[in-house]
């Protein structure tokens, strides 16, 4: 199955027949950030972010209030490796906006990469040896 939508971070995906929406924006960063100390694997960082883009969009999936990051892999399992994949590639897509709109904002600050003002001479004496 192909999702049905993928516009600003969102994107709807059939599942045993049912829309379910994925928001992957600031919000589900932040859910990812906060609940994501701690984990090892590759599977539990997929879930994790899959639960934070359900959980921006609880009242439009009829999410139930328990709902938690160990129920995303059944739903996991529903899925298609296509739209699986989609979903995934539309959460990277949001989350790499976020050291692009970092360095952005030092840019606009005038700030380098490093977090040091700009000042047009380098920050430290160059190697004459």
């Amino acid at each position: 199955m192909k999702p049905t939508e993928l516009t600003n971070g969102e994107i709807v995906v059939f599942i045993n027949g049912k829309p379910f929406t994925f928001k992957f924006g600031m919000l589900a960063a932040k859910l990812v950030e906060k609940h994501g100390e701690g984990l090892t694997g590759n599977i539990e960082t997929i879930a994790l972010t899959l639960w934070a883009g359900l959980m921006c969009r609880f009242d439009q999936n009829a999410l139930a209030d328990n709902f938690k990051v160990d129920d995303v892999y059944e739903l996991m399992d529903a899925m298609s490796d296509e739209d699986l994949a989609k979903v995934l590639v539309a959460s990277r897509s949001a989350f790499e906006r976020l050291p692009n709109v970092s360095a952005r904002v030092n840019g606009l600050l005038g700030l380098g990469e490093d977090g040091n003002p700009l000042t047009g001479k380098p920050s430290k004496k160059p190697d004459t040896k």
